[in-house]
């Protein structure tokens, strides 16, 4: 329809422009006795920009162009319409993703409250009839999360429902044998009067959650617990908790956003995280690493293996002070070793034990010195050395000194004198004074044989 108006006007523009050339070539004006013919002129006189041939091509691009734009604005609009289409689809993807991720994390977590206690119920009892039970209870709820998992996978609403008579199974079982847990609990259920160790911090907006960890921990760790991530956080700031579990869902501050700002913190950023999640996917896993989590568990989870994950993230910190914890490097014992990958704390006590062994006998060496040296200020350097081997710069640099002496003593039988000045002590006196509050002996015990 909209090409016969478009021919319609190109047969139009021809004839008005041959109208207007024949109207150009008549010398005399008409008069009323003339005919009015339609007559095509081709005079030579007439100039080019006026002749037909030019004023009908010059029709045809118009044409043409009016055409063209038509056209492109056509697919314009279909691209649009497209563009529009898949905007929303992509909406209603990341809609359904995170209304799966919370139906996910809402399962999740009543089910970490019923196998983590169950898991503790099945160890501690023994009776036959019970332990039958608690296996028809266990059964159960890994189908429970392995429907869950399968709704995650294929984003499909109706598998959704699927858990439900699974969780009436592992209810109506468990109604079953409360009674009996209780009493199976009180007489089964190990003690454990371990001394407690460790400030831990739990962080969780589920309050049967947080309160359940923190009945499960406070037998081997001090705990402190928030639901709120952002009071959590200025917690951690103050205290300095030596580690840190939180649930990815917590009231202001997410368990991800949390770790992301302990990390970004000079003064928290060695303490160890721990996120609990419900989403399994390793894209998810991969993302809390790279943030600085120290470990990623999935949720529901074992008590016990959350309890020795803590365990052993406070061991590695704690032996990572005391590698630094008044160590000497030997600077050609250093050249043998195989390089090894470093963590920014060890490239960091790299740099500063390289520092004192280069300036060994200066007695005049600074804590500013140092500092600038490693690139750091003096007050990032203080908070570095305290929170690694819970020293201060200048006690840190006198004991390096002085491991360093005892070492001399023992292998060169050098004087007391000697070993003074070439470890940067400028008193003889000060230098046996701080010998013996270190090693427990005057420096001269080491110059005897059996040292």
């Amino acid at each position: 329809m909209r090409l016969n108006k478009i021919y319609c006007f190109v047969i139009w523009l021809v004839l008005f422009v041959m109208m207007c050339e024949n109207a150009g070539a008549q010398d005399l004006p008409p008069t009323s006795d003339d005919i009015v013919s339609l007559t095509v002129a081709v005079g030579d006189d007439l100039p080019w920009y006026r002749s037909v041939w030019f004023c009908g091509m010059l029709a045809v691009a118009v044409v043409v162009l009016v055409v063209f734009v038509v056209m492109l604005k056509r697919k314009s609009e279909r691209l649009g319409n497209e563009l529009s289409n898949i905007s929303r689809v992509k909406e209603l993807s990341d809609t359904n993703l995170k209304l799966f991720s919370s139906i996910s994390n809402e399962i999740r977590t009543p089910m970490t409250l019923i196998m983590s206690p169950l898991n503790k119920l099945m160890d501690a009892d023994n009776d036959p009839e019970r332990q039958q039970n608690y296996k028809t209870i266990s059964l159960n709820a890994q189908r429970i999360l392995q429907l869950v998992n399968k709704a995650l996978d294929i984003n499909g609403c109706e598998t959704i429902q699927m858990p439900s008579d699974n969780i009436n199974t592992v209810l109506s079982t468990l109604n079953d044998v409360s009674d009996e847990s209780e009493s199976a609990q009180g007489d089964g259920e190990r003690k454990q009067q371990a001394r407690k160790k460790g400030k831990v911090v739990v962080v969780a907006g589920d309050e049967l959650l947080r309160k359940y960890m923190v009945d499960m921990l406070q037998t081997n760790f001090h705990v402190k617990d928030f639901s709120d991530g952002s009071a959590a956080l200025l917690h951690v700031i103050k205290s300095k908790p030596d580690a840190v579990i939180s649930d990815m869902i917590a009231d202001q501050m997410d368990g991800m956003a949390l770790c992301a700002k302990i990390r970004r913190n000079v003064d928290t950023n060695t303490i160890p995280v721990v996120l609990l999640a419900a989403d399994a996917h390793d894209c998810s896993r991969i993302k809390a690493l790279d943030i600085g989590a120290d470990a990623y568990i999935i949720k529901p989870f074992n008590i016990s293996v959350l309890s020795h994950t803590v365990a052993n993230l406070l061991k590695r910190n704690l032996t990572l002070k005391n590698s630094f914890l008044g160590r000497q490097a030997n600077p050609k014992e250093m050249e043998k070793e195989e390089p090894a990958e470093e963590s920014p704390d060890q490239k960091l006590m790299s740099r500063v034990l390289k520092v004192i062994n280069e300036n060994m006998s200066n007695p005049s060496l600074t804590v500013e010195e140092i500092a600038k040296a490693v690139g750091i200020s003096r007050v990032h350097l203080h908070r570095k050395l305290k929170g690694l081997t819970n020293q201060s710069t200048v006690d840190f640099l006198r004991n390096v000194r002085l491991d360093r002496a005892s070492k001399l003593l023992r292998d060169r039988h050098s004087s007391i004198y000697e070993v003074a000045q070439e470890v940067g002590f400028v008193s003889t006196a000060y230098f046996s004074t701080a010998f013996k509050d270190r090693f427990g002996c005057p420096p001269s015990a080491y110059l005897t044989d059996d040292k």
